[in-house]
């Protein structure tokens, strides 16, 4: 009746007793896995498995074992054919009820940097539209339907419409075309026309732009396809940035390249692969001019941009205050240089309170007190720089004059413990054992500032006042024994 030969029979048979239940095991064990996630997908994959496997396996069995599609008008078995269409037409809207639930998917997932986010919405209006209109064409012709003058006034209309939407269509046509040229993709961040940000999506008409925060702009696609587009991630997600800054002409070139190419290699975010490179810009009016270039590791938008230029120019002014540098300021005066001189005995006289106040250097006597505050080193530090690092050698005891240290003893490679230190702290005390390496790394978490005695000018201070030298010894002795818990000394 269905002129099918053994053969075929047992083989189709067999094929169906091992292929059906493996692959139903599989779709099993990968819903199983998506319910336990959570996943958006897992109502796709459950309407795969209930509904068009077993459609595909009866269109399968009813071509290939039963040859149901080979019955023609005039055979009295008319009515398999008539089940033949039934099941391809339950096939085909099964199929298209997937992939709108798929298209539903990928709408769900709310991660900006998802790869689902990533898929231009031109592209998931494509395929909106051709799964409704591919199930309609399948439809047609499955049950018979002459679509040929269908066809032939849909596209007449298609040619009105075109006509009478020449700009809206060429919008669409220039979004095409940015897809398929890909200037820039989801997810880039992008300067065209003015306007900077980072890619949202590029739909039919235009593409939205997120240029800060909740703030986004909607550029139409024929303004993208008749101006340059500077990608700033296309490549690399590094990107290279600089500062101009100037330093006073009795500054050595040399000295501020180097003072300056310090401060890149404590920055957060700065890559030191490529390396930042200093350059002599000019010789202006008031200043020798510098342009420092860096690399920054990610690209994230304007604001972050600003800010990593922030943090190098705030830096630059602590360093260039450590490092005796002048930045000086376009204006004109007249006068000897002693009246524009800094007058210090103010500041000479609060560090000298200072110490008087402190529980170490309270012991010294009046004189040898205002004779530290005479010479000492005032040295500044931004949020964030470090003041010193474990292994690296310390010219000088220093006592902390203004804001808060946090101090990293290292227990093991990956592990620390840490201890936050305040005004009155002393720190560099390696110094006064013969300069021996630090035993541990400090950090400013806030601005602040450091006041540090060379080792000469200590040492018969250390000699002549016991009560001073045993003082010494004790913080000594307990800073060591802090670092002694998290390493092997």
């Amino acid at each position: 009746m269905f002129g099918v030969e053994n053969s075929n029979i047992i083989a189709w048979t067999i094929g169906v007793i091992i292929v059906v239940p493996i692959i139903t095991i599989i779709l099993g064990e990968i819903i199983d896995r998506l319910r336990s996630r959570g996943s958006y997908y897992l109502h796709f994959f459950e309407n795969v498995r209930g509904v068009v496997f077993p459609s595909f396996i009866a269109y399968i069995l009813a071509k290939h074992l039963f040859h149901l599609d080979t019955f023609s008008a005039n055979e009295t078995e008319i009515s398999l054919q008539l089940i033949y269409s039934s099941i391809l037409s339950i096939l085909t809207l099964s199929t298209a009820y997937v992939a709108f639930i798929l298209l539903r998917s990928l709408k769900h997932e709310k991660n900006p940097e998802a790869w689902e986010n990533r898929i231009p919405g031109l592209f998931k209006a494509v395929f909106t539209i051709m799964v409704f209109v591919i199930p309609i064409i399948l439809l047609l012709n499955i049950w018979g339907v002459e679509v040929g003058n269908f066809a032939k006034y849909a596209s007449l209309a298609a040619a009105a419409t075109a006509f009478a939407l020449q700009d809206a269509l060429s919008s669409i046509t220039k979004g095409f075309l940015l897809v398929l040229d890909k200037p820039f993709a989801v997810g880039d961040w992008i300067e065209v026309n003015g306007v900077r940000g980072k890619v949202l999506d590029i739909s039919w008409r235009s593409t939205r732009i997120q240029v800060s925060g909740r703030d986004i702009v909607v550029i139409p696609n024929l303004i993208i396809s008749d101006n340059s587009v500077y990608n700033y991630t296309a490549v690399d997600i590094s990107y290279r940035d600089s500062v101009e800054i100037g330093f006073s002409y009795g500054d050595s070139p040399n000295k501020v390249k180097q003072v300056m190419f310090d401060i890149l290699q404590d920055c957060p975010g700065i890559l030191q692969d490529p390396s930042p490179e200093i350059i002599t810009l000019s010789y202006g009016d008031f200043s020798i001019n510098y342009t420092i270039f860096f690399h920054v590791k990610l690209y994230a938008g304007f604001l972050e941009q600003r800010r990593i230029r922030d943090d190098v120019l705030s830096r630059i002014w602590y360093a260039a205050d450590r490092g005796g540098l002048s930045i000086p300021f376009p204006i004109q005066v007249e006068g000897p240089p002693s009246a524009f001189e800094r007058d210090t005995t103010a500041l000479r006289h609060d560090i000298n309170d200072f110490l008087s106040q402190n529980s170490y250097f309270s012991v010294l006597p009046k004189e040898t007190l205002q004779q530290l505050a005479m010479t000492v080193e005032i040295i500044p530090f931004a949020k964030g720089e470090t003041i010193f690092k474990e292994g690296g050698i310390s010219d000088g005891l220093s006592i902390l004059h203004k804001g808060e240290i946090e101090i990293f003893y290292h227990k093991a490679p990956l592990e620390q413990n840490t201890e936050n230190v305040y005004p009155g702290a002393l720190i560099g005390l390696m110094a006064l054992l013969g300069r021996r390496a630090n035993l541990s790394t400090a950090k400013a978490v806030t601005d602040s500032e450091i006041l540090k005695f060379t080792v000469k000018s200590l040492d018969k201070i250390i000699a002549d006042n016991p009560k001073f030298s045993q003082k010494l010894n004790t913080v000594i002795d307990r800073r060591m024994l802090h670092a002694r818990e998290g390493v092997d000394l």
